[in-house]
């Protein structure tokens, strides 16, 4: 049985369309942007946010 995860890497094409993905259809949020010259990377929370919008 897993009971960990550390953890992992999704290569992707449109990293805004992921980023929205991330945030709004998952409710993750994003703790941290790193922009590249390859690209970057956006680091997610697994931990949910709160449902209510401000």
């Amino acid at each position: 049985m897993i009971k960990h995860i550390a953890f992992t890497m999704y290569p992707v094409t449109d990293m805004a369309r992921a980023k929205r993905f991330y945030e709004e259809t998952l409710r993750l949020r994003l703790t941290r942007r790193e922009a590249r010259e390859f690209g970057g990377w956006n680091t997610i929370s697994m931990a949910r946010r709160s449902h209510s919008r401000t």
